[in-house]
């Protein structure tokens, strides 16, 4: 697949071009008469028909395709295989450019467009949201907002229920590890794990998250 010359480097990095691989498919599938399809193909490798559809609306919470792998494959989930193969093809234009382009592109503009100045590049921005405050995400907070049926009264308190959520879900974890590491204290799991983010610094974050993805979006 090579880059249409109307098409910055970071293409492929796009959810215009993961949707461009979802309807070649299907337009494919079509043609075949739905027999052998990639869908199908899809849900007989291991997909659950509902979880594939599940993490195709998830992808709304991610800027970039090469984001929502990264927090697929950190869960241990499943990738849609459109992901994957917009960031194959991303990588293949990085390593044919200069032989094809006559030019040579840094893995930044191949996934992340050129960096502007006065943000700096894209990539050491996104990186610092998979340190130790990765389970603080706005990208997670994002999705406990959506998926919550409880009525918060403001924006605060729906950010400290989302504190606690996760406080309880690494105790559970730590508990269940406690079973199989009967010598692993608390210190030592706990130990690199990031206290929870100021809230009034963590909500203005995530405001501005929020309006560079629906930038990013256009």
């Amino acid at each position: 697949m090579f880059k249409p010359d109307d098409k910055p480097n970071n293409y492929f990095n796009t959810w215009e071009y993961v949707e461009h691989i979802r309807l070649a498919e299907l337009q494919r599938d079509e043609g075949d008469g739905g027999h052998g399809s990639w869908e199908l193909s899809l849900l007989a490798s291991g997909f659950d028909a509902t979880e594939l559809e599940a993490l195709r609306r998830e992808s709304d919470h991610y800027s970039s395709p090469i984001e929502a792998l990264t927090y697929w494959c950190e869960r241990g989930v499943l990738v849609p295989p459109e992901i994957t193969t917009a960031i194959t093809d991303a990588m293949r234009h990085y390593l044919l450019s200069e032989a094809v382009y006559k030019e040579k592109i840094s893995l930044e503009e191949i996934f992340f467009g050129k960096p502007m100045q006065r943000t700096g590049p894209r990539s050491s921005r996104i990186s610092k949201e998979f340190g130790p405050n990765r389970h603080y995400s706005f990208q997670e907070f994002d999705k406990y907002l959506e998926n919550s049926e409880q009525g918060f009264a403001t924006k605060e308190c729906s950010a400290l229920a989302f504190f606690d959520s996760i406080a309880a879900s690494r105790e559970t974890k730590y508990q269940q590890t406690k079973t199989l590491d009967q010598d692993i204290s608390r210190q030592e799991y706990f130990g690199n794990q990031a206290a929870p983010p100021d809230i009034d610094s963590f909500l203005r974050g995530y405001r501005r998250w929020k309006e560079k993805m629906k930038e990013d979006k256009k």
